[in-house]
């Protein structure tokens, strides 16, 4: 166990050294916050027209036309993350083929591959649609079939989060439609992971250590700013410490997909990724 943690610790470090040499990386989660944000208040009509609904035409019509909203909400969300996923895969790509790619070849890349985001985010705004439905079905249950609803629904998340690891990187590699993108990065993943999961731990660890840490400072600059009695050193202390969480955040999913990437990268090609070690990165491969 403690041998695949240092495995996956050894390539979260070289995964960093990569996005140090592709700063522009960070551009792609930024436009994708950006994004989100703006679609998420515009999605706040819709769901606001399902609550006068529900005083004109009933609770059934009401709920339809909320479900409706959400779908649209997930499918949007799901958009925008994909298109700036596929941005990020390629320019990693680029880099471990010892290229360097540009931002805008990128995001023209993305558009390129526009049809294949948009299946795919249909399907997966409908299976979160479901695991929403299964949620509202657990709802109304006694303790014990809610309990046992929301087992079986955590565990479908889980494994659905699982088997689609590489759906990107199918996208861009190979340009995939959905349906045979889960179906190589299901084949990916027993070829990488086989059944030792733990391999990829490594990450999760050092993530999880920067958030907590992240967290901790955010809290004495919030108290600091709190304590100040001034309103701009309050703000100013409450905005960097948002942001140095987020920051944390953002990195670290950089740092997954540029990890997930360069696995793929492997598994598909049966090169080594530059800048990678060899020894290290086919410890991975089983």
């Amino acid at each position: 166990m403690f041998k695949s943690i240092n495995k996956s610790i050894a390539l979260t470090k070289t995964t960093i050294k990569v996005i140090s040499k592709d700063k522009k990386l960070f551009i792609f989660p930024i436009l994708s916050g950006i994004c989100s944000i703006i679609f998420f208040f515009v999605m706040i009509f819709p769901f606001f027209l399902s609550e006068i609904a529900k005083q004109i035409v009933g609770d059934t019509a009401s709920q339809v036309l909320f479900y409706i909203a959400l779908f649209l909400l997930y499918l949007g969300m799901a958009f925008i993350t994909t298109f700036f996923n596929v941005c990020v895969v390629y320019i990693v790509k680029s880099r471990l083929d010892g290229g360097s790619a540009k931002a805008t070849e990128a995001i023209s890349s993305a558009f390129s591959r526009i049809h294949l985001i948009f299946a795919w985010s249909i399907i997966a705004a409908t299976v979160g649609i479901i695991m929403d439905i299964i949620d509202q079905i657990a709802e109304n249950q006694e303790a014990i079939g809610k309990l046992i609803i929301n087992w079986i629904n955590s565990v479908i998340g889980a494994t659905w989060g699982i088997i689609t690891i590489f759906v990107v990187p199918a996208m861009v590699y190979n340009n995939l439609g959905p349906l045979g993108a889960i179906k190589k990065s299901v084949q990916v993943l027993r070829k990488t992971w086989g059944e030792s999961v733990i391999r990829y731990v490594g990450i999760g660890v050092v993530q999880m250590i920067s958030i907590i840490l992240a967290f901790l400072v955010g809290i004495v600059l919030f108290f600091i700013g709190a304590m100040s009695g001034n309103a701009i050193i309050f703000f100013l202390t409450l905005l960097i410490s948002i942001m140095l969480v987020v920051g944390v955040i953002v990195f670290f999913g950089l740092v997954t997909s540029v990890f997930n990437t360069a696995i793929y990268h492997y598994a598909d090609r049966g090169e080594v990724p530059e800048s990678f070690d060899e020894q290290t990165i086919r410890s991975v491969i089983q």
